[in-house]
């Protein structure tokens, strides 16, 4: 650390030190700061070292930009006649805003930078005439495309253009008939460029070879499941009990419950249960309990 030097009452271009602060400890070691007054008024704590290299010279008032009267001057199709209330931006900044004429007898209140740097020119007339010359002497060409063939497509005729919302363009349209018999209007750049191939029946196919197969179509599909595995057949293909009412008392199912309608299997646990999924009722726990204290005498001996 340097020798301390007293800054008090010293004046570095537009800072004038009032008194020392609460100095701040950094890696390199103690830093000295100071309360500062600028010359307009802000006051503001300077690090020692920073005012005696020079690099602090003010709060930054001289580095604002000079505003500059805009008011009767012309810029492009634009006069402006007066200044308006000026824009604050979410930052805080605030941006100068003129009221201007333009030569078609349009007002309106714009912001200074654009029309400086020419990137606002009129009122928005221009560029509509622009837009009227450009449509009115362009000529459309496109080319016929019936009884031409796309992928699965058959082109029948043209039908109306199809009107981009965004610039008001249209473009031609053609009405196809799929090898299915599905008959659409497909844009014809679409056509053209192989995105449209079909009425959608190709991506109907394709999902359908590449779906994972379920159910019976399944690679683990068994004839006879365990007793836990129609359980989870169950919950996938009928739903979880607690979804429905007990087919007893009515209130909450909490249970599959097997209604022994048909043969049963005993597995090592010794509990009996159908391989049938038609074979299971919603019962709630209390039913459920009392429904099986009543099981036929033959399954208990494994007649069934």
């Amino acid at each position: 650390m340097g020798k301390f030097t007293d800054l008090t009452g010293m004046k570095f271009n537009h800072w004038v030190v009032l008194r020392r602060d609460e100095d701040r400890f950094q890696r390199d070691g103690r830093v000295f700061r100071w309360l500062c007054r600028c010359d307009c008024g802000t006051e503001r704590m300077v690090s020692g070292r920073i005012l005696t290299a020079g690099k602090s010279r003010s709060c930054g008032h001289d580095r604002r930009t000079t505003f500059i009267d805009l008011t009767g001057m012309k810029f492009n199709r634009l006069t402006v006649l007066e200044r308006a209330e000026d824009r604050i931006t979410r930052s805080g900044k605030r941006i100068s805003r003129w009221m201007v004429r333009c030569d078609c007898g349009q007002e309106k209140i714009v912001d200074s930078a654009p029309i400086r740097y020419g990137t606002t020119k009129s009122c928005g007339c221009l560029h509509r005439e622009r837009l009227h010359r450009f449509n009115n002497t362009r000529t459309v060409t496109y080319t016929d495309l019936t009884g031409q063939r796309f992928g699965r497509l058959t082109v029948l005729g043209r039908t109306d253009d199809y009107i981009t919302p965004s610039t008001r363009k249209g473009a031609a349209r053609w009405l196809t008939r799929c090898d299915c018999g599905q008959e659409n209007s497909v844009v014809g750049g679409q056509l053209k460029g192989g995105k449209t191939r079909s009425c959608g029946c190709i991506r109907k196919e394709t999902v359908r070879k590449t779906k994972r197969p379920t159910g019976t179509d399944h690679y683990n599909w068994s004839e006879s499941p365990s007793y836990f595995a129609i359980h989870r057949r169950l919950i996938k293909f009928r739903g979880r009990a607690s979804s429905q009412s007990c087919i007893n008392c009515g209130k909450l199912a909490h249970h599959w419950s097997c209604n022994w309608s048909r043969p049963l299997v005993f597995n090592e646990l010794g509990w009996y249960y159908s391989v049938n999924l038609a074979d299971y009722d919603p019962r709630c726990g209390k039913c459920h309990s009392a429904y099986d204290s009543m099981r036929p005498v033959e399954i208990e001996e494994g007649i069934a």
